[in-house]
């Protein structure tokens, strides 16, 4: 839950920093961060392990890992560091360098750390949704107002769209058109799952409350993977 598990009585004496536009980048990585110096080794040889450019395999990670964002402006987007970091990090371990035939993979590593499936799907049984709802949810988008984003603590009830997206499952995607150009407190948000490494566990949560509705983006992000494997493949790396 966020910050705001406070007393009814005492207040708080803190600012709420959550979608802040000056603090937007403090929660990931930037494109910057993956574009820059630091990385470009890292990504040179994925790149070259899987058979693709360094723009393509920036692509990639951005629909696997990036679309995070905690700005009210709904313009800095970050990248999950912890998903990144795991897809990086074997390429510094000495069996990636001795065994040529290892691939980078686009593992849902964020997702997998917390068994989020099982939680997810607990959780939504636990709300005795209908399916309508449930159909709701799985179409990956719905629109929240300023203050929804807002609200949220123990002491008061949280909707499953707020849940979503003040745990990460969803982000901010763009402030909706009819709001746009009026002042943060009027603003209503388009919020959408955040990536493709969230979407196959989101889905997988929902199909087991019985709902059947397969994820574009889980399905885009398996062909992605198997064009750079076959790629990869093809040119013997």
């Amino acid at each position: 839950m966020r910050w705001q598990e406070i007393s009814s009585f005492t207040g708080y004496d803190f600012d709420d920093l959550s979608i802040e536009p000056w603090y937007a980048t403090l929660m990931g990585y930037t494109q910057e961060d993956l574009e820059g110096e630091s990385l470009a080794p890292y990504m040179t040889l994925a790149a070259h392990r899987l058979g693709i450019t360094t723009k393509e395999l920036l692509e990639q990670l951005k629909r696997h890992y990036g679309g995070f964002c905690f700005d009210e402006d709904a313009a800095v987007k970050v990248y999950c560091p912890y998903s990144i970091n795991k897809f990086f990090s074997p390429l510094a371990a000495k069996e990636f360098l001795v065994d040529p035939n290892w691939m980078p993979e686009f593992k849902p590593f964020w997702m997998n750390s917390s068994h989020v499936s099982a939680s997810l799907q607990a959780y939504f049984c636990s709300l005795a949704l209908s399916q309508q709802e449930l159909s709701v949810l799985s179409r990956q988008e719905f629109e929240l107002s300023y203050d929804e984003l807002q609200e949220g603590s123990c002491l008061q009830k949280v909707t499953p769209q707020q849940l979503l997206v003040q745990s990460g499952y969803f982000s901010i995607k763009a402030i909706t058109e009819n709001t746009k150009g009026k002042p943060t407190d009027d603003r209503c948000y388009v919020c959408g799952v955040t990536n493709c490494e969230i979407s196959e566990k989101f889905f997988e949560a929902l199909s087991g409350c019985g709902v059947s509705c397969p994820s574009d983006k889980a399905q885009q992000s398996r062909k992605g993977q198997r064009r750079s494997r076959s790629r990869a493949n093809a040119t013997g790396l």
